[in-house]
């Protein structure tokens, strides 16, 4: 949930795009802290009492976001294909915009990036795929199922997506 907070932070700044993905989970299941996310929610905070408040809030911000949703009768490969091509739009997007405000000059870009480390996983929710200007990942490892679907249905981003951390200045 800190982790959370951070991108929170972070999308305020305008540093971060959030694209929540609700993995098995409804949305209103996470804003509202119900049904098997609102247990687990539960018994994190009753182990961190005076983070409650501020995690809710974060909760409540991401979930406000435009976002994408796996039911229980959906194609898991179908979605993830649908998150990979969410990521390359936001990609296309960003380039685009620093090429608008980059036209004319010569300035060095600041190694944006979409990476495996940007996927959130939570026990078993997947919380959200995010682009991040932070040199240091808020998360580092990814299932591998899913860093393999990413790597193989991202080919064309391929040479922005490194398919393991290679971070070692953090």
């Amino acid at each position: 949930m800190d982790e959370l907070l951070k991108m929170k932070t972070l999308a305020d700044k305008k540093k971060l795009v959030v694209i929540p993905v609700f993995y098995k989970v409804e949305v209103e299941d996470v804003s509202n802290l119900k049904g098997k996310f609102g247990k687990k929610f539960s018994k994190l905070a009753k182990a961190n009492p005076d983070r409650i408040t501020k995690w809710k809030d974060a909760l409540e911000s991401i979930c406000s976001y435009m976002g994408m949703l796996l039911s229980d009768k959906s194609s898991e490969a179908d979605f993830v294909k649908d998150i990979v091509k969410e990521v390359k739009r936001v990609v296309e997007a960003i380039r685009h915009e620093e090429k608008e405000n980059l036209s004319g000059k010569h300035l060095k870009r600041k190694g944006k990036q979409v990476s495996a480390e940007s996927v959130m996983v939570y026990e078993d929710f997947l919380l959200g795929v995010t682009y991040c200007d932070d040199p240091n990942p808020i998360v580092n490892q990814v299932p591998n199922p899913l860093q393999e679907t990413l790597e193989i249905e991202s080919s064309e981003v391929s040479k922005d997506v490194p398919s393991h951390p290679q971070n070692s200045e953090a």
